[in-house]
């Protein structure tokens, strides 16, 4: 029996060891996966450090940036400064523009002024009647001129002075032309 229980220990043994070896082996799976893992941390560690420095490159940039801006606002309050000085230099205070208003109310006209102006205003249709009559006026003897010019042309043409060709020629420049019939 002795044997049997050996026999028995041993297979016990070679189960336990069986099961220890799977169990190391998983432990080893294990640990490649952890050891993956911690690559894998390593590899995100390594972009955090890349972005960290990319982020402090754009931090520095900016700073840049904002002196730069800082700079230009600073001269810009300068100049702006100085404008509002050469302003205020040439501004005009209230008591002198009051005056200034009072010396043009006093040189202005007022409406009794105006309407005494209005009413002795001319009106359109006085001025179109005034000059439809001059214009009757000046044109008068021009048409008188006319026909005088006309009737001694066919008088020199009837004559034979003139051509047919040459008294229309003559006539086609009379203060009032008329179309020439052919």
């Amino acid at each position: 029996m002795e044997q049997n229980t050996n026999q028995t220990t041993i297979k016990e043994v070679k189960i336990n060891v069986d099961s220890l070896n799977t169990k190391v082996d998983k432990i080893e799976l294990s640990l490649a996966e952890v050891k993956k893992d911690v690559a894998g941390v390593k590899v995100d560690v390594a972009s955090v450090k890349s972005d960290v420095a990319s982020v402090k490159v754009s931090v520095d940039s900016i700073s840049s940036k904002v002196d730069e801006f800082v700079s230009a606002v600073a001269t810009m309050s300068i100049h702006h400064e100085q404008r509002f000085d050469r302003i205020e230099a040439n501004m005009v205070t209230k008591g002198e523009l009051k005056k200034e208003i009072d010396n043009i109310k006093s040189t202005m006209a007022t409406k009794t002024d105006l309407a005494e102006f209005k009413t002795q205003m001319v009106t359109k249709s006085y001025l179109d009647e005034k000059f439809g009559e001059f214009k009757a006026e000046l044109f008068q003897p021009l048409k008188t001129e006319d026909k005088k010019t006309i009737k001694i042309v066919h008088l020199l043409e009837d004559k034979k002075v003139f051509s047919p060709k040459e008294a229309t020629k003559i006539l086609s420049l009379e203060v009032f032309p008329r179309p020439v019939s052919s």
